[in-house]
């Protein structure tokens, strides 16, 4: 089978989204390599398994995008960055904590 292209079409497609990093943000390893650090976490999901259900939480990384935000296992982000989770949430009507 043959395709054939118009000239556009072999065109490289590159994302147009200017992107400028901030060296300063990068703590770079003599391996030449970086450690990428959660932001915020934005979603929560649950994916089903069979009998088992399995939480996701969708993780903003330092240097990425919203659009490139990760969805991650709940419990592994739990494990490695507990600050996300430790904070007590109050319900601001009564002031119980949730």
């Amino acid at each position: 089978m043959l395709r054939f292209f118009k000239k556009d079409d072999r065109k490289a497609r590159h994302n147009q989204e200017e992107m400028q990093i901030n060296l300063a943000d990068f703590q770079i390893t003599p391996g030449m390599s970086y450690v990428e650090k959660p932001v915020k976490l934005f979603k929560r999901e649950e994916r089903e398994l069979r009998r088992r259900k399995i939480p996701f939480v969708q993780v903003l990384w330092t240097g990425r995008t919203e659009r490139e935000a990760t969805w991650e296992r709940k419990e592994d982000v739990r494990r490695d960055y507990p600050v996300f989770f430790d904070k007590v949430r109050v319900n601001l009507e009564d002031e119980i904590p949730i």
